[in-house]
């Protein structure tokens, strides 16, 4: 719990999970004021101390690992550790294709973006100048534009389709100008500690990140999702069912007897141990609800077109048409 490898937890849903809901960074220590720092300075020593990391948190994770997985697991630690040393990092998108990882925009983004002039420069400056983390669509031209953020920040256009914690309302990575220029420009970066809260969703695997990437089934726009994100955090209703659920956790020693199974050799489904994820869920969905009540006019009727528009899109595809771009209200 005080120190973070090169690569996580190789089940990808669940490094997703713990990635946005404790703000999980490659290579970091804690220190005892609580906050984390990089270790990246070391050279060979930290890649030889980031993939002991890397399986022993893979291994004594909650999720756990059969033996059989433990081979694979090396390959792609192994591949973790010496991709940023060796300038391969660009390709590590399409190696995680290759794994079953939907990367090809993300890929072909970097590679596009390397072709032009200061690319490493752009996204120190990207670094420095943008706060936050952004909600971006899988699309190429999306990604291009956040590896170029920089530029709609100091045009006073930025995006503010932020990353919000659905558990406090608060901004992700927001951080002073100061800082961002410290972790931009050193390797010793700094980062802040995930609350309780948070780090009992990354404990036991519970996914936050795409808490309104849908609703019923239809595709929520960046800036609505970024809104509820942050409607959903300061109402407090999801934060305090987690609560709930940390307490009678404790008192039933859910950790404990968890691993005391696993122990044994069994191999438990995390997601259906004790009915956490189920009360987690629902206190999820309270939140999520409160949210959407709470939203303005203005983005209840983006929601409708957007459904309209993806009900227009289905027909079409049925009946072998091209799809008409309905008109807004």
């Amino acid at each position: 719990d005080r120190i973070t490898g090169a690569k996580g937890l190789v089940d990808q849903r669940a490094q997703q999970a713990r990635v946005s809901n404790s703000n999980w960074k490659p290579k970091m220590i804690k220190g005892l004021d609580g906050k984390w720092y990089s270790y990246e300075s070391m050279g060979v020593l930290g890649d030889w101390l980031a993939m002991t990391t890397d399986i022993m948190d893979n291994v004594t994770s909650l999720g756990g690992l059969q033996v059989e997985e433990f081979l694979p697991l090396m390959a792609t630690l192994l591949a973790a550790n010496i991709t940023d040393q060796t300038g391969l990092s660009t390709i590590k998108p399409l190696v995680d294709m290759t794994n079953g990882a939907k990367g090809f925009e993300r890929w072909a983004a970097g590679f596009v973006n390397g072709l032009g002039p200061l690319a490493g420069a752009r996204a120190e400056w990207s670094r420095v100048f943008s706060d936050g983390l952004r909600i971006v669509n899988g699309d190429l031209m999306s990604q291009l534009e956040n590896r170029n953020r920089f530029a709609s920040e100091l045009n006073g256009e930025a995006n503010q389709a932020y990353i919000y914690s659905p558990v406090t309302g608060k901004k992700k990575n927001s951080y002073s100008f100061l800082q961002r220029l410290w972790n931009a420009t050193n390797i010793m970066q700094i980062h802040d500690a995930p609350n309780a809260e948070e780090e009992f969703l990354s404990t036991w695997e519970f996914d936050v990140a795409t808490t309104f990437k849908t609703i019923d089934g239809v595709e929520v726009p960046p800036p609505i999702q970024s809104y509820l994100l942050k409607t959903m955090g300061e109402q407090g209703v999801f934060r305090k069912g987690i609560k709930e659920v940390m307490r009678s956790s404790k008192n039933a020693n859910a950790i404990g007897s968890y691993e005391e199974i696993k122990a044994t050799g069994s191999q438990p489904a995390i997601n259906e141990w004790l009915s956490i994820h189920k009360r987690l869920k629902t206190a999820q969905q309270l939140g999520k609800e409160g949210a959407i009540m709470a939203l303005p006019p203005a983005m209840k009727a983006e929601l409708d077109y957007a459904a309209a528009q993806q009900r227009e899109s289905a027909m079409a595809a049925q009946q072998g048409r091209e799809a008409v771009e309905l008109q807004r209200k």
